[in-house]
């Protein structure tokens, strides 16, 4: 039976490039795969993959009874809504372990700040020579889950995977991680309904459901829009999460605006030592959802 390879919903672009060359990679050990996607593509994303002229995965809804492995999340509620009835033969990701399964299977999870420099190792570790295209996915899917390596997630792993693939491909690393990231930053045209769905993923602390919003920009212009977006906030938050936080972080800047509303305000404002000021807490740094925000929100949920 073909093996479906497939990253989380609302796939970006670390998640797509990472099913395709993890697919690629076990073709070329003997195996029978397809990378899928569970959702439509960003703008990024589909200019990456027409960059390297690499054709776009099939949608999948249903994965019920089907062999899978899953790239850049193990978390279910992140993945396809019936993946409990799939079978899971692998994870690979780089995100907190939120995983439980009736049978062992391969689990590789390595704290990088991109799931394809993991993915770039297994090549190697195969001894699987790599094709332009690949390395050039691989490439764009690091420069974009690190925002250009200034994010707190970047290790020196990814770093250095990056600069090898970049001789490589005989390109100018600056030169082409500038070209991804105004792409990435570009919002014009977004509603706040769209910002806030754009990246968006949910998580389940023991007060409730938590609900985070990032997106990456290339100015604060959007923070004249405060009331628009507290207002949409709270209709997503009404009635069904605890917690919603949206994540605006600027990589020219270096900062990073974090809007959020919570039945636990005050609680969480003790963890944040205070700073939350009108929903609002402002970071001299670039902060990432999954190595500061969930881990601070959980502990003051606790």
């Amino acid at each position: 039976m073909r093996i479906l390879i497939f990253g989380h919903k609302n796939p970006d672009t670390d998640s797509v490039c990472a099913a395709i060359s993890l697919s690629y990679l076990k073709n070329q050990v003997g195996f029978n795969s397809e990378p899928r996607i569970l959702g439509p593509l960003k703008k990024e994303t589909k200019w990456v993959l027409n960059k390297w002229k690499v054709k776009e995965p099939k949608l999948i809804e249903n994965v019920s009874g089907k062999k899978v492995i899953l790239v850049d999340h193990n978390n279910f509620s992140e993945s396809a809504f019936d993946i409990e009835k799939a079978e899971i033969l692998e994870v690979v990701d780089h995100h907190r372990i939120n995983f439980s399964y009736h049978s062992p299977i391969d689990f590789i999870v390595k704290p990088y700040g991109s799931t394809c420099t993991i993915i770039y190792e297994l090549f190697k570790k195969n001894r699987v020579d790599v094709p332009l295209e690949i390395l050039g996915l691989i490439l764009s899917a690091i420069i974009s889950d690190t925002s250009g390596f200034k994010s707190s997630s970047t290790t020196d792993n990814d770093l250095e995977t990056a600069e090898e693939i970049a001789k490589l491909l005989e390109i100018n690393l600056d030169e082409f991680k500038e070209e991804i990231l105004k792409i990435k930053t570009d919002i014009s045209g977004k509603s706040i309904n769209e910002l806030l769905n754009y990246d968006f993923k949910k998580f389940l602390s023991k007060a409730g459901e938590v609900g985070i919003a990032q997106i990456e920009v290339n100015n604060f212009d959007l923070l004249k829009r405060k009331k628009e977006i507290l207002k949409e906030m709270k209709e997503m938050k009404k009635n069904v999460y605890h917690t919603l936080c949206f994540i605006i972080s600027n990589i020219i800047e270096n900062k990073t605006i974090l809007f959020i509303l919570s039945d636990d305000l005050e609680k969480i404002n003790k963890i944040f030592k205070g700073k939350i000021k009108n929903n609002e807490i402002e970071f001299n740094k670039l902060l990432t959802r999954k190595l500061d925000i969930v881990p601070m929100l959980l502990k003051a949920l606790e």
